[in-house]
């Protein structure tokens, strides 16, 4: 497979912030989803416990 590079710096400002509000506005469709939230949470907390102990861990 060959390998693709992306320069993101030369696309153009206004793509960039059509591509993100087309992404953000599909993630907010998904937070409207019973239990998204609340899973959103629970793995939150979780990794920030994860990344607190690393954090320890590696001191």
């Amino acid at each position: 497979m060959k390998e693709v590079a992306i320069n993101v710096t030369e696309i153009p400002r206004a793509v960039r912030d059509d591509l993100a509000r087309s992404l953000l506005e599909r993630v907010v469709v998904y937070f409207e989803q019973p239990g998204v939230e609340e899973d959103f949470q629970a793995w939150l907390k979780e990794y920030k416990e994860r990344k607190a102990a690393t954090a320890v861990a590696t001191t």
